[in-house]
């Protein structure tokens, strides 16, 4: 049997996908789906009970709850992996639990 430590996963999708709160620029990251399962593994740990992503900058934060970005932002390439993030939350129900 498989044992599922959030703390260490979040901790994992902090260092190597969101440097200092805000999604790393990586297009390979992007292709392969991996904030999209940063997403599933944020959604998991609120809905199983484990810590929230606490990482997160706050206006990355904001907009994966529904917030819309300010339009500086808008331009901003890092915008899609944010995206994909925020739906996957989406797919789960878990931005009301954020």
């Amino acid at each position: 049997m498989i044992t599922v430590n959030f703390t260490e996963l979040l901790m994992i999708v902090s260092e190597k996908f969101f440097k200092n709160g805000k999604p790393v620029n990586s297009t390979v990251a992007l292709a392969a789906g991996d904030f999209k399962t940063c997403g599933a593994v944020m959604g998991m740990s609120l809905l199983q009970g484990g810590p929230a992503p606490n990482f997160l900058a706050a206006d990355v934060a904001s907009y994966l709850v529904g917030d819309p970005l300010c339009p500086a932002d808008n331009k901003d390439p890092l915008r899609r992996a944010a995206e994909a993030v925020r739906n996957n939350l989406n797919s789960y129900n878990v931005c009301c639990l954020m």
